[in-house]
């Protein structure tokens, strides 16, 4: 009875050891998986710490070409306000000349007319004299 015992204690043993080196297997296979998903995100991180530093470069290019493009605009816009200024006062001072002349020529034609007219007058009168004086 004790063989028995022992032979069944030692086959005990012998199933528990079987599981012991199965569970060991299985442990051993998870911590090579976890290596591997360790190496996998790490690589993963890194690329996208990579990824997050072009963008924070193109970023900031962008804001420089940005600032820079809207401060060209500003000067630009500032010339083009500038010349319609001047324009527009050229414009202003030629109509202003024309106007002048015009109004000049006016007065002028109109003092022409009216002396015209006196001497149309006159002439008229010398006219009717003369001939009553015939």
């Amino acid at each position: 009875m004790i063989d028995d015992k022992i032979n069944t204690s030692l086959r005990e043993i012998e199933r528990e050891l079987q599981n012991i080196s199965s569970a060991r297997s299985q442990v051993d296979r998870t911590v090579a998986s976890y290596e591997e998903l360790k190496n996998a995100t790490s690589s993963y991180t890194k690329s996208l710490s990579a990824i997050k530093e072009e963008l924070a470069g193109l970023i900031n290019t962008l804001r420089v070409d940005y600032a820079e493009i809207i401060s060209d605009f500003k000067k630009q816009q500032k010339d083009i306000e500038g010349k319609s200024r001047t324009t527009l006062e050229g414009v202003a001072n030629a109509a202003e000349n024309v106007q002048k002349k015009v109004n000049e020529s006016i007065k002028s034609v109109n003092q022409k007319l009216t002396i015209s007219l006196v001497l149309n007058a006159v002439l008229i009168v010398i006219v009717i004299a003369l001939h009553f004086i015939k």
